[in-house]
Protein backbone atom coordinates (compact mmCIF):
# COMPACT_ATOMS: atom_id res chain seq x y z
CA UNK A 1 0.00 0.00 0.00
CA UNK A 2 1.23 3.57 -0.71
CA UNK A 3 1.99 5.80 2.29
CA UNK A 4 -1.24 7.77 1.80
CA UNK A 5 -3.24 4.56 2.19
CA UNK A 6 -4.68 4.63 -1.33
CA UNK A 7 -4.82 1.43 -3.29
CA UNK A 8 -2.42 0.99 -6.19
CA UNK A 9 -4.08 1.32 -9.55
CA UNK A 10 -3.28 -0.62 -12.71
CA UNK A 11 -1.09 2.12 -14.22
CA UNK A 12 1.15 2.20 -11.16
CA UNK A 13 1.47 -1.57 -11.09
CA UNK A 14 2.26 -1.75 -14.81
CA UNK A 15 4.96 0.93 -14.45
CA UNK A 16 6.67 -1.00 -11.66
CA UNK A 17 6.40 -4.31 -13.49
CA UNK A 18 7.74 -2.75 -16.70
CA UNK A 19 10.84 -1.51 -14.85
CA UNK A 20 11.44 -4.99 -13.46
CA UNK A 21 10.90 -6.57 -16.87
CA UNK A 22 13.34 -4.15 -18.53
CA UNK A 23 16.00 -4.93 -15.96
CA UNK A 24 15.53 -8.68 -16.33
CA UNK A 25 15.79 -8.45 -20.12
CA UNK A 26 18.91 -6.28 -19.85
CA UNK A 27 20.55 -8.73 -17.47
CA UNK A 28 19.67 -11.72 -19.61
CA UNK A 29 20.95 -10.01 -22.75
CA UNK A 30 24.26 -9.24 -21.08
CA UNK A 31 24.67 -12.85 -19.93
CA UNK A 32 23.83 -14.35 -23.34
CA UNK A 33 27.13 -13.27 -24.90
CA UNK A 34 29.26 -13.85 -21.81
CA UNK A 35 31.86 -16.64 -21.65
CA UNK A 36 33.88 -17.08 -18.46
CA UNK A 37 36.60 -19.44 -19.62
CA UNK A 38 40.25 -20.15 -18.86
CA UNK A 39 40.95 -19.37 -22.54
CA UNK A 40 43.31 -22.32 -22.97
CA UNK A 41 43.17 -24.94 -25.70
CA UNK A 42 45.74 -27.41 -27.06
CA UNK A 43 45.73 -29.71 -30.09
CA UNK A 44 47.83 -32.75 -30.95
CA UNK A 45 47.42 -36.40 -31.92
CA UNK A 46 46.63 -37.98 -35.27
CA UNK A 47 43.83 -37.81 -37.85
CA UNK A 48 42.14 -40.90 -36.43
CA UNK A 49 42.91 -40.07 -32.80
CA UNK A 50 43.10 -36.30 -32.29
CA UNK A 51 43.64 -34.92 -28.80
CA UNK A 52 42.14 -31.50 -28.03
CA UNK A 53 42.37 -30.17 -24.49
CA UNK A 54 39.87 -27.45 -23.51
CA UNK A 55 40.56 -25.45 -20.35
CA UNK A 56 38.05 -25.10 -17.53
CA UNK A 57 34.83 -23.25 -18.36
CA UNK A 58 33.35 -21.32 -15.43
CA UNK A 59 30.20 -20.18 -17.24
CA UNK A 60 28.89 -20.66 -20.77
CA UNK A 61 25.20 -19.75 -21.33
CA UNK A 62 23.72 -21.56 -24.35
CA UNK A 63 20.31 -21.74 -26.01
CA UNK A 64 19.50 -25.32 -26.98
CA UNK A 65 17.00 -26.41 -29.63
CA UNK A 66 14.24 -26.43 -27.01
CA UNK A 67 14.56 -22.60 -26.91
CA UNK A 68 15.65 -22.52 -23.26
CA UNK A 69 18.75 -20.66 -22.06
CA UNK A 70 20.90 -22.57 -19.58
CA UNK A 71 24.27 -21.88 -17.94
CA UNK A 72 26.95 -24.57 -18.28
CA UNK A 73 30.37 -25.15 -16.75
CA UNK A 74 33.14 -27.73 -16.51
CA UNK A 75 35.05 -28.62 -13.38
CA UNK A 76 38.44 -28.84 -15.09
CA UNK A 77 40.24 -29.52 -18.36
CA UNK A 78 38.22 -31.53 -20.90
CA UNK A 79 39.83 -33.92 -23.39
CA UNK A 80 38.17 -34.16 -26.79
CA UNK A 81 38.83 -36.88 -29.35
CA UNK A 82 37.52 -38.60 -32.47
CA UNK A 83 34.03 -38.98 -30.99
CA UNK A 84 33.65 -35.18 -31.06
CA UNK A 85 34.34 -34.83 -34.80
CA UNK A 86 31.29 -33.54 -36.62
CA UNK A 87 29.97 -36.37 -38.80
CA UNK A 88 32.36 -38.92 -37.30
CA UNK A 89 35.41 -40.51 -38.90
CA UNK A 90 38.89 -38.99 -39.03
CA UNK A 91 40.13 -35.45 -39.55
CA UNK A 92 40.53 -34.37 -43.17
CA UNK A 93 43.95 -33.51 -44.59
CA UNK A 94 45.19 -29.94 -44.90
CA UNK A 95 42.07 -28.42 -43.33
CA UNK A 96 41.13 -25.98 -40.60
CA UNK A 97 39.07 -27.34 -37.70
CA UNK A 98 37.11 -25.31 -35.16
CA UNK A 99 36.12 -26.27 -31.61
CA UNK A 100 32.73 -25.38 -30.09
CA UNK A 101 30.84 -25.85 -26.85
CA UNK A 102 27.16 -26.59 -27.44
CA UNK A 103 23.92 -27.73 -25.81
CA UNK A 104 21.63 -30.53 -26.92
CA UNK A 105 17.98 -30.36 -25.93
CA UNK A 106 17.94 -34.16 -25.76
CA UNK A 107 20.44 -34.00 -22.86
CA UNK A 108 20.06 -30.44 -21.59
CA UNK A 109 22.06 -30.82 -18.38
CA UNK A 110 25.36 -31.72 -20.08
CA UNK A 111 27.75 -29.40 -21.89
CA UNK A 112 28.83 -30.94 -25.20
CA UNK A 113 31.72 -30.19 -27.57
CA UNK A 114 32.21 -30.40 -31.31
CA UNK A 115 35.19 -30.39 -33.70
CA UNK A 116 34.14 -29.27 -37.18
CA UNK A 117 35.31 -27.57 -40.36
CA UNK A 118 32.48 -25.01 -40.11
CA UNK A 119 34.06 -21.68 -39.07
CA UNK A 120 32.84 -18.96 -36.67
CA UNK A 121 32.20 -16.58 -39.58
CA UNK A 122 29.29 -15.81 -41.87
CA UNK A 123 29.47 -17.16 -45.41
CA UNK A 124 29.08 -13.61 -46.71
CA UNK A 125 31.90 -12.33 -44.47
CA UNK A 126 34.34 -15.22 -44.19
CA UNK A 127 37.11 -13.11 -42.62
CA UNK A 128 35.08 -11.50 -39.82
CA UNK A 129 35.12 -13.56 -36.60
CA UNK A 130 31.98 -14.09 -34.54
CA UNK A 131 31.30 -15.69 -31.16
CA UNK A 132 29.30 -18.56 -32.62
CA UNK A 133 29.45 -21.25 -35.30
CA UNK A 134 28.24 -20.23 -38.75
CA UNK A 135 24.43 -19.91 -38.89
CA UNK A 136 24.23 -20.00 -35.08
CA UNK A 137 23.69 -17.10 -32.69
CA UNK A 138 23.05 -18.69 -29.30
CA UNK A 139 24.43 -22.24 -29.44
CA UNK A 140 27.80 -23.70 -30.52
CA UNK A 141 30.02 -21.18 -28.76
CA UNK A 142 33.44 -20.80 -30.43
CA UNK A 143 36.52 -21.78 -28.40
CA UNK A 144 39.47 -22.18 -30.79
CA UNK A 145 40.88 -23.78 -33.93
CA UNK A 146 43.76 -25.79 -35.38
CA UNK A 147 44.99 -26.86 -38.86
CA UNK A 148 45.80 -30.40 -40.03
CA UNK A 149 48.79 -31.53 -42.09
CA UNK A 150 48.90 -33.62 -45.28
CA UNK A 151 48.15 -36.74 -43.23
CA UNK A 152 45.21 -35.16 -41.39
CA UNK A 153 47.06 -34.89 -38.07
CA UNK A 154 46.62 -31.68 -36.09
CA UNK A 155 49.54 -29.28 -36.04
CA UNK A 156 50.45 -29.32 -32.34
CA UNK A 157 49.64 -25.97 -30.77
CA UNK A 158 48.63 -24.22 -27.57
CA UNK A 159 46.15 -21.37 -27.25
CA UNK A 160 46.34 -19.01 -24.28
CA UNK A 161 43.74 -16.28 -24.43
CA UNK A 162 43.81 -14.99 -27.98
CA UNK A 163 47.44 -16.00 -28.61
CA UNK A 164 48.17 -19.30 -30.38
CA UNK A 165 51.66 -20.81 -30.56
CA UNK A 166 52.71 -23.84 -32.58
CA UNK A 167 54.69 -26.45 -30.67
CA UNK A 168 57.62 -26.77 -33.05
CA UNK A 169 59.20 -29.60 -31.03
CA UNK A 170 56.04 -31.64 -31.61
CA UNK A 171 56.68 -31.80 -35.37
CA UNK A 172 58.95 -34.25 -37.16
CA UNK A 173 60.73 -31.21 -38.59
CA UNK A 174 59.52 -27.77 -37.60
CA UNK A 175 61.92 -26.17 -40.07
CA UNK A 176 60.58 -28.14 -43.06
CA UNK A 177 58.48 -26.38 -45.68
CA UNK A 178 54.70 -26.27 -45.26
CA UNK A 179 54.26 -28.85 -48.02
CA UNK A 180 56.39 -31.23 -45.93
CA UNK A 181 54.35 -30.58 -42.76
CA UNK A 182 56.79 -28.07 -41.33
CA UNK A 183 56.30 -24.41 -40.46
CA UNK A 184 58.71 -22.80 -42.94
CA UNK A 185 56.96 -20.61 -45.49
CA UNK A 186 60.06 -19.22 -47.22
CA UNK A 187 63.56 -20.60 -47.74
CA UNK A 188 65.25 -18.54 -50.45
CA UNK A 189 68.95 -18.66 -51.32
CA UNK A 190 69.14 -15.62 -53.57
CA UNK A 191 67.95 -12.03 -53.71
CA UNK A 192 64.30 -11.18 -54.40
CA UNK A 193 64.17 -7.50 -55.29
CA UNK A 194 60.48 -7.29 -56.22
CA UNK A 195 57.61 -7.44 -53.71
CA UNK A 196 56.48 -11.06 -53.41
CA UNK A 197 53.45 -12.39 -51.52
CA UNK A 198 53.50 -15.32 -49.11
CA UNK A 199 50.27 -17.26 -48.53
CA UNK A 200 49.62 -17.73 -44.79
CA UNK A 201 46.38 -19.67 -45.10
CA UNK A 202 47.87 -23.10 -44.23
CA UNK A 203 48.99 -21.85 -40.78
CA UNK A 204 46.79 -18.79 -40.08
CA UNK A 205 42.96 -19.14 -40.03
CA UNK A 206 40.84 -16.92 -42.29
CA UNK A 207 39.49 -14.86 -39.37
CA UNK A 208 42.90 -14.01 -37.88
CA UNK A 209 44.23 -10.48 -38.33
CA UNK A 210 47.82 -10.97 -37.13
CA UNK A 211 50.54 -13.60 -37.54
CA UNK A 212 53.51 -14.50 -35.34
CA UNK A 213 56.51 -15.02 -37.62
CA UNK A 214 60.27 -15.58 -37.40
CA UNK A 215 62.47 -13.82 -39.96
CA UNK A 216 65.99 -15.10 -40.64
CA UNK A 217 68.56 -13.28 -42.79
CA UNK A 218 72.00 -14.78 -43.63
CA UNK A 219 74.65 -12.76 -45.44
CA UNK A 220 77.57 -13.74 -47.65
CA UNK A 221 81.12 -14.36 -46.42
CA UNK A 222 82.37 -11.47 -48.55
CA UNK A 223 81.73 -7.89 -47.37
CA UNK A 224 78.01 -7.79 -48.00
CA UNK A 225 74.64 -7.20 -46.36
CA UNK A 226 71.40 -9.16 -46.28
CA UNK A 227 68.05 -7.51 -45.60
CA UNK A 228 64.75 -9.39 -45.32
CA UNK A 229 61.90 -6.87 -45.23
CA UNK A 230 58.29 -7.79 -44.45
CA UNK A 231 55.25 -5.76 -45.52
CA UNK A 232 51.50 -5.93 -45.04
CA UNK A 233 49.54 -6.10 -48.27
CA UNK A 234 49.52 -2.94 -50.37
CA UNK A 235 51.76 -1.16 -47.84
CA UNK A 236 54.65 -2.61 -49.84
CA UNK A 237 54.19 0.01 -52.55
CA UNK A 238 54.23 3.07 -50.31
CA UNK A 239 55.02 2.43 -46.65
CA UNK A 240 57.91 1.29 -44.51
CA UNK A 241 58.40 -2.42 -43.74
CA UNK A 242 56.41 -3.91 -40.89
CA UNK A 243 59.62 -5.68 -39.81
CA UNK A 244 63.19 -6.05 -41.10
CA UNK A 245 65.91 -8.62 -40.36
CA UNK A 246 69.30 -7.14 -41.30
CA UNK A 247 72.76 -8.68 -41.17
CA UNK A 248 76.26 -8.14 -42.55
CA UNK A 249 78.79 -10.62 -43.93
CA UNK A 250 77.96 -14.27 -43.17
CA UNK A 251 76.22 -13.63 -39.86
CA UNK A 252 72.76 -15.08 -39.21
CA UNK A 253 70.12 -12.83 -37.65
CA UNK A 254 66.71 -14.00 -36.40
CA UNK A 255 63.80 -11.71 -35.59
CA UNK A 256 60.48 -12.82 -34.05
CA UNK A 257 57.65 -10.43 -34.94
CA UNK A 258 53.89 -9.92 -34.69
CA UNK A 259 52.58 -8.50 -37.96
CA UNK A 260 49.23 -7.52 -39.38
CA UNK A 261 48.28 -9.54 -42.42
CA UNK A 262 46.43 -8.59 -45.58
CA UNK A 263 42.92 -9.79 -44.73
CA UNK A 264 41.54 -10.41 -48.21
CA UNK A 265 44.49 -12.49 -49.44
CA UNK A 266 45.57 -13.77 -45.99
CA UNK A 267 49.16 -12.95 -46.88
CA UNK A 268 52.24 -10.85 -46.23
CA UNK A 269 54.74 -9.49 -48.74
CA UNK A 270 58.53 -9.63 -48.57
CA UNK A 271 61.73 -8.45 -50.27
CA UNK A 272 65.19 -10.01 -49.86
CA UNK A 273 68.03 -7.73 -50.94
CA UNK A 274 71.80 -7.32 -50.47
CA UNK A 275 74.43 -4.67 -51.12
CA UNK A 276 76.77 -6.73 -53.29
CA UNK A 277 76.53 -9.76 -55.55
CA UNK A 278 77.22 -12.40 -52.91
CA UNK A 279 74.88 -15.26 -51.97
CA UNK A 280 72.29 -14.52 -49.30
CA UNK A 281 69.52 -16.49 -47.66
CA UNK A 282 66.14 -15.47 -46.29
CA UNK A 283 63.73 -17.62 -44.27
CA UNK A 284 60.28 -17.04 -42.82
CA UNK A 285 58.78 -19.47 -40.30
CA UNK A 286 55.32 -19.48 -38.72
CA UNK A 287 55.32 -19.34 -34.93
CA UNK A 288 51.58 -18.85 -34.44
CA UNK A 289 48.76 -16.32 -34.79
CA UNK A 290 46.43 -14.05 -32.85
CA UNK A 291 42.65 -14.35 -32.69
Amino acid sequence: MPEDGDDLDAAQILTALQKLSNRVQYGRGAVWGHLAWAGTLAASGTAAAPVVLVGAIESCPLLATDNVWRPYYTSGETTLGASHIDGGGSLAVSSWYYVYAWSDAAAPTTLKFQITTTPPTASAAATIPRLWKRDQSANYRYLGCFPTDTAGSPYPLRKTGGRVLYRRSGLASGTALLASNGLRMLDRGSAQTSFTAIDLRPVVPPHSRAALLRLTAIGDAAPDTAELALYTGTDATTGAPAATAYTINNAEVRLDVEVEIAQAAQSVTYKLTNGAAGAINGRIDALGFLE
